[in-house]
């Protein structure tokens, strides 16, 4: 006979496995904080337990291209996203955005000047590869930034609107994130290192006051929204079809065969015209 489980047993297992998940939890963060990053942070692993990979299918004969138009269809959703969001972004910092926003050390946006300098003429499948893990570091840099910002909760009455826009831009820049890792992924090409907690680095936050904190928010959002532009041109360069070689000798014979034929049109002209450039003749008598 098995035996049954009795009142006593039954709370002393449910005792330990809440004690095990208590000693587990992560501990309270520093001042402002909610709580301290996990030991798994969220843009180590944004496409979730099974990863987006595994639910991909191709649709196309070119697995390149179909993650190039992943990915880009992606930019422009969250592109889309912020500028619903302009609105309350614009209410809440107008004060701290008539400043120009200084660079974060850690985040870079100059993609397409970057892209152009040291990409752009190297076969699409290698340049493509690099872009992407330039690109998912750069987007896990971007999350980690902004849940570090979410986690500072001592902003008064501003609190929640400021609250909304951050979760909205986490979800957004996840969505990105995990797409460049799909692509990755797709293409066989390896993962670029984890970005760890000490990559991002607040001097300021301890001490700084309410307004300095708005500005770092702002900073934080206008280099998202000039990164996001920026990925975009550079996804858009590389889905350019390239130009045939003789493409260009092509129109070159074309223009030839045009001059050419004007000419013959011009010459007819004269011919059939011969006194038009001499004037009138005076009548003979």
């Amino acid at each position: 006979m098995t035996p049954s489980i009795t009142g006593a047993t039954l709370a002393a297992l449910l005792a330990a496995v809440l004690a095990a998940t208590a000693h587990c939890a992560p501990s309270g963060g520093a001042r402002g904080t909610t709580s301290g990053l996990s030991a798994h942070p969220p843009w180590h692993n944004p496409c979730g337990v099974q990863g987006k990979s595994a639910h991909r299918h191709s649709r196309k004969n070119d697995p390149l291209q179909e993650a190039l138009d992943d990915i880009l269809l992606q930019f422009k959703t969250t592109q889309g996203g912020l500028k619903q969001l302009r609105p309350s972004i614009n209410k809440l910092y107008k004060d701290v955005s008539k400043f120009k926003s200084q660079p974060i050390s850690w985040l870079t946006f100059k993609h397409f000047e970057w892209y152009k300098k040291e990409l752009r003429e190297l076969p699409l499948k290698e340049k493509t590869a690099r872009v992407l893990a330039e690109m998912h570091t750069g987007l896990q840099k971007m999350l980690a930034t902004v849940v570090s910002v979410q986690r500072l909760e001592h902003f008064g009455e501003q609190l929640e609107p400021r609250r909304k826009i951050f979760a909205e831009v986490r979800i957004e820049v996840n969505k990105m994130l995990c797409e460049a890792e799909a692509a990755l992924l797709s293409l066989n090409a390896s993962l670029p290192e984890l970005v760890s907690d000490d990559d991002i680095s607040w001097e300021t936050h301890d001490k700084a006051t309410d307004t300095q904190l708005l500005v770092d928010d702002w900073r934080v959002l206008d280099t998202l929204t000039r990164s996001v532009k920026q990925w975009l041109r550079v996804l858009k360069d590389l889905r350019r079809k390239p130009r045939r070689a003789n493409s260009g000798n092509a129109a070159a014979a074309r223009g030839n065969s045009g001059n050419a034929a004007a000419a013959r049109v011009n010459k007819g002209k004269g011919a059939r015209n011969p006194r038009k450039r001499r004037g009138k003749q005076p009548a003979r008598h």
